[in-house]
């Protein structure tokens, strides 16, 4: 909140946008999202994929991102194994700004910025709603 109007002039009506383009995604916590071994079953896919509300999920071997696969590409499958997962097509990384990984969010089919580390460390998932916490806060 502006001090006063000096100030609020000063950083213009876009100042949750500018807010955004200094603060970094290791700023705000990130979920834990929908996520899945490869050695899991697919019906542990589908509750993981249910506990977020979401039609995929991430696939992490051992910490490392693999990519992710869809609630379609279950079907006939009794394992993750038996699916190749699709890369993501764009994530952030710790160091990203929260400007970046809105963008990452409105421009994905998964609408979360999927946050890895620079070696594809999985670290977890932005939401939206969860950015949206740090414009009002």
């Amino acid at each position: 909140e502006p001090a006063n109007e000096f100030v609020r002039r000063f950083v213009g009506a876009e100042r949750g946008l500018k807010r955004l383009a200094l603060m970094k995604v290791s700023d705000i916590g990130v979920e834990e999202g929908p996520v899945v071994a490869p050695s899991a079953g697919t019906r542990e896919a589908l509750v993981a994929m249910e506990r977020y509300g979401f039609d995929w999920c991430s696939v992490v071997d051992d910490g490392e991102l693999r990519g992710w696969i869809g609630k379609a590409s279950l079907e006939g499958k009794t394992s993750i194994s038996e699916i190749d997962p699709r890369p993501f097509s764009a994530y952030v990384h710790k160091d990203s700004s929260l400007r970046e990984a809105l963008d990452s969010i409105v421009t994905s089919r998964t609408q979360v910025a999927v946050v890895a580390t620079e070696n594809q460390r999985y670290a977890g998932i932005l939401t939206l709603e969860r950015i949206s916490k740090e414009i009002v806060s």
